[in-house]
């Protein structure tokens, strides 16, 4: 059912022509989307944080929660994104510049349209799995699908780990996906569906997007990986 879904919000046939529905959106309303949205939502997910730092938490008002938008709060279908939990302030620091960073290259890839198109589509996606399993949602697992879409662009782009040593954003990327293939598994275990849907929720968005096309990136890279050992 999944993969039906994905498939219509990915692709619309006209005249007999399957067109991806993103590319068709984009043609039709060229000028569509936010200018600098990553911007926007920095800037203010630190307003958030600093305000909770100093004795004013915010997270409770703003968060995701399907029961509190039934009953009028309908802010929330928006202010989820501003949240971003971290207890380190110095990790949280680095962690707004890293979304800053990816969300601007992604923008200038993808031009205003598209990425607006994305961030919709992953917080949509965000909105829908809290109705289906109700709780508090933040934008944490939006920020990371927006990384994921970052390393498949940029495979080879390197970060210094503590500093030092430099990792290849491709590596990065098949650890978080392991480790959301962790947390998923633990969240059925612990039947926290709220948790499991969160993770799958912003997964949507990639796959929409990339589709076939990140796939294959991925099977490439392995297929290279596997010649390259073969040549030694």
């Amino acid at each position: 059912m999944l993969k039906e879904c994905i498939i219509i919000i990915r692709d619309f046939n006209i005249r007999g022509h399957k067109v991806k529905l993103i590319d068709l959106i984009e043609r039709k309303f060229p000028r569509f989307g936010i200018s600098n949205l990553i911007s926007h939502i920095v800037i203010i997910s630190a307003a958030v944080y600093i305000a909770g730092m100093t004795g004013y938490p915010l997270d409770p008002l703003l968060a995701m929660n399907a029961q509190a938008v039934m009953a009028g709060e309908v802010w929330r279908l928006i202010t989820f994104i501003f949240i971003i939990p971290s207890s380190n302030i110095v990790f949280t620091a680095l962690a707004y510049m890293f979304v800053y960073y990816t969300g601007k290259q992604l923008e200038s890839v993808w031009g205003t349209c598209r990425f607006t198109l994305y961030y919709i589509l992953a917080m949509l996606s965000t909105i829908a799995a809290s109705f289906i399993a109700p709780g508090l949602y933040t934008g944490y697992y939006i920020q990371l699908s927006l990384f994921i879409a970052f390393a498949i662009y940029y495979p080879d782009y390197q970060i210094l780990y503590m500093m030092i040593i430099p990792i290849k954003i491709k590596y990065i990327m098949y650890l978080d996906i392991a480790l959301l293939a962790v947390t998923v598994l633990q969240g059925i275990a612990m039947r926290n569906w709220g948790l499991v849907l969160a993770v799958i929720a912003s997964l949507v968005a990639p796959i929409v997007f990339f589709g076939r096309d990140g796939i294959g990136r991925i099977k490439a890279y392995f297929r290279r990986m596997s010649y390259k050992r073969k040549i030694k």
